[in-house]
């Protein structure tokens, strides 16, 4: 996700590569390496390249929505997110021969309801926040909801995070950081 932001920001939008956002990149995946340590079996090989595959198509998919904001409403936008996730999901239902409503409880379909809200709620963000900001600055800003999750999961849960979760999670803070203290000091200038 965060190199098709870096990769899109050029295509898209002529951004420059500058030094602190090479520095913030760097930062980035280091954090990110450093809290997700695994290995890959051979059987897994498939699913980690779809994942690679979804994440970097949300990264276009953040960038391009830079695109059509000036063009298109918050709303219509967070429209056609939702359009065609409710397409592709009733056409995985299809492939994969799901139940299409299974006999549940209706609790768990407040569960549903609400998880919807906060994914509509989130592309409504990315996409305002894409609008305002460099597609490279915003794609390092987007890891930082790893922050959040490892603090919500405290919070709720009790789960404390592991020092290689702290040591990863300071490095994509200083990504974050880091681009923005360079703007501050051009502006001051200005």
């Amino acid at each position: 996700m965060i190199t098709a932001g870096f990769i899109s920001g050029k295509v898209f939008f002529n951004e420059k590569m500058i030094i602190t956002k090479k520095i913030s990149l760097i930062f980035c995946f280091v954090g990110l390496s450093i809290i997700y340590r695994f290995s890959v079996s051979g059987s897994q090989t498939i699913f980690v390249l779809l994942a690679l595959i979804s994440g970097f198509a949300t990264g276009i998919w953040n960038t391009i929505s830079k695109k059509f904001s000036s063009n298109y409403s918050n709303s219509q936008i967070i429209l056609m997110d939702s359009a065609s996730g409710i397409v592709a999901s009733f056409l995985g239902v299809l492939l994969f021969k799901e139940l299409f409503f299974a006999n549940t409880s209706s609790v768990k379909y407040f569960w549903v309801f609400l998880y919807a809200l906060v994914s509509t709620l989130n592309v409504g963000l990315v996409v305002y926040g894409f609008k305002n900001l460099e597609a490279q600055i915003g794609s390092i800003i987007l890891p930082i909801e790893i922050i959040f999750a490892t603090i919500f999961s405290y919070l709720i849960f009790q789960e404390v995070p592991s020092v290689s979760t702290i040591i990863g999670g300071l490095f994509i803070i200083s990504a974050v950081i880091l681009p923005n203290l360079k703007l501050n000091r051009l502006q001051n200038v200005q």
